[in-house]
């Protein structure tokens, strides 16, 4: 793999920006995470997503959108598409 690099933070620019992207894009939360991290535990992944984590790169992140649901026990799992 090649040695990436911005000559900038790219999770920081997200996060400095975060208003304008909750109020342009309609999103009631916005979370960046390193893909290093790689995905919540108890999530459920649509085909896919655990590769577009794996390959993401600087100036090529994984983006992947979540939804919340509550299971019939009462907890909650992360749905990733």
């Amino acid at each position: 793999m090649l040695d990436v690099k911005l000559p900038f933070d790219e999770a920081q620019l997200l996060r400095d920006n975060t208003e304008f992207l909750l109020r342009s894009l309609k999103l009631t939360a916005l979370d960046v995470q390193h893909a290093e991290s790689g995905l919540p535990p108890d999530s459920v992944t649509a085909p896919g997503a655990e590769e577009r984590v794996r390959d993401a790169v600087p100036g090529s992140p994984a983006v992947l959108f979540s939804m919340l649901t509550q299971r019939d026990d009462g907890t909650t799992m992360t749905l990733l598409r």
